[in-house]
């Protein structure tokens, strides 16, 4: 897993593709209850993926992948279905199913206040998961690998992503 990492300890620019065991190896102390319940909760939505769609990829971001001190935030995850029409079929029960997975924002933009968008994070508030279309992938991979700079412009892509396969 070092190789994918800067001499700063974030991820390099891109996708890096690795099992799930790899990560929880490089990044799941087991006397960490945090990054333990995280992975756990990461290996629960790879089950789900698993079972919802026939193949895909999660991307993993976040200071959960990195060799950032301190204590650790929420990844994000991006659920990207190699063929999201696999769910047209689907039964209430399913749709239900994939739906709990998903981080839900309020997109009432300014309903609250100008900076109020409250979320709703998956997995008792370990992952921040969305979704994205194949297509989407690289925008999607520029935007949870950005970098907020000093001035308050954004960096995209700055920094990379763990790409784990089903």
């Amino acid at each position: 897993m070092d190789e994918f990492l800067g001499t700063d300890g974030w991820l390099s620019p891109g996708r890096h593709e690795v099992a799930l065991d790899d990560i929880e190896e490089a990044f799941v102390p087991v006397t960490d209850a945090r990054r333990v319940s995280i992975m756990r909760g990461l290996r629960i939505l790879v089950s789900e993926c698993t079972q919802a769609w026939s193949g895909g990829v999660l991307l993993v971001a976040g200071d959960f992948v990195s060799r950032h001190p301190g204590p650790v935030s929420r990844p994000t995850v991006v659920i990207v279905p190699d063929v999201p029409g696999d769910a047209e079929d689907w039964s209430e029960a399913q749709w239900e199913r994939v739906r709990s997975q998903f981080s839900i924002a309020d997109v009432i933009v300014g309903s609250l206040g100008p900076d109020y968008i409250p979320v709703v994070f998956a997995m008792s508030g370990l992952l921040d998961v969305i979704f994205a279309f194949p297509e989407d992938l690289d925008a999607v991979t520029g935007l949870i690998g950005a970098v907020t700079m000093s001035d308050g412009s954004d960096v995209l892509g700055a920094r990379g992503s763990l790409e784990v396969g089903w």
